[in-house]
């Protein structure tokens, strides 16, 4: 019986041997995966991450550049359009002037010598010639003034010809500044949109419909110097705010907006009452301001 005993003890010291050793193959084996992972993330899915954050960070620095460079843009197109306006209008005050002094010369002049020629008749008439000489005299006298009348008549219109139309030119420059200053603050917005957009902020929709205010305006411009409503010309005008309207109906998606910011909305939608070319979009903006 005591060797049986004995047996049966080895038996289960054995068998704690074993279970001991199988323990501790399995914690190395749990230490050589956790460590071959860590090796595969740090030479595969840190690179990647550094790659994102690189990335992300260079289209940060591009937006800030390209928004700094169209604000500068806009800040030297601005004082460009008033130092010209100045110029300009110094250029015709100076004009205007030296005209009107010559004109004021040349009428001096003039009424000058009709003068002299005056007195040198006069002086010659003694007080005993007939009365029919000193009419001819006085009628031609008046046949110089009005000579002189017209010449200073017609020196005015040219004069005024002339400044109408450097003033003319003056406008169409204006006019180009002003439109170019237009597209330059309506890609400052845009490019806003795009950033606030990216970040999930308020102001990509504030943004937004400021950009649709602006294209119903330019719209509704067009549309009343050009034509009226119900004409083929109506649908050259209306690609701008129906991309503006796209764009809003995206920037809200399913958010709830405050009804200050629905108002706005809601005034422009106003101002495209019966035009149907927008109605279908006009339905999809409503829907989602419910």
């Amino acid at each position: 019986m005591v060797p049986t005993s004995t047996s049966a003890i080895d038996l289960i010291n054995f068998s704690q041997g074993i279970a001991q050793l199988n323990l501790g193959y399995l914690g190395i084996s749990v230490l050589i995966l956790g460590f071959l992972g860590g090796v595969f993330a740090y030479f595969n899915i840190k690179p990647l991450k550094d790659a994102l954050e690189k990335q992300e960070r260079t289209i940060e620095e591009l937006k800030k550049e390209a928004q700094g460079l169209l604000t500068l843009s806009a800040e030297q197109s601005e004082k460009t359009l008033k130092d010209f306006r100045a110029h300009q209008s110094k250029l015709l005050i100076a004009t205007f002037e030296q005209q009107n002094e010559r004109l004021k010369l040349e009428t001096a002049n003039k009424i000058q010598e009709v003068e002299k020629i005056l007195s040198t008749k006069i002086e010659k008439t003694s007080e005993d010639k007939d009365i029919k000489l000193r009419e001819i005299i006085l009628s031609e006298a008046k046949n110089h003034s009005a000579t002189l009348e017209k010449e200073l008549t017609l020196r005015i219109t040219t004069v005024k010809e002339s400044i109408t139309k450097e003033v003319s030119q003056i406008k169409s420059v204006n006019t180009s500044l002003k439109s170019s200053i237009k597209k330059l603050d309506e890609k400052v917005k845009e490019l806003q949109v795009y950033k606030y957009h990216k970040e999930g902020q308020m102001g990509a929709i504030i943004l937004s419909i400021e950009l649709l205010k602006d294209a119903v305006d330019e719209y509704l411009e067009n549309k009343k110097l050009f034509g009226v409503a119900g004409m083929p010309l109506e649908e050259a005008f209306s690609y701008r705010p129906k991309a503006r309207l796209e764009e809003l109906i995206k920037e809200i998606g399913d958010l709830k907006l405050e009804q200050d910011y629905i108002s706005q909305i809601d005034e422009q939608l106003s101002r495209l009452a019966g035009e149907t070319t927008f109605l279908t979009l006009i339905d999809q903006l409503k829907e989602k301001l419910k």
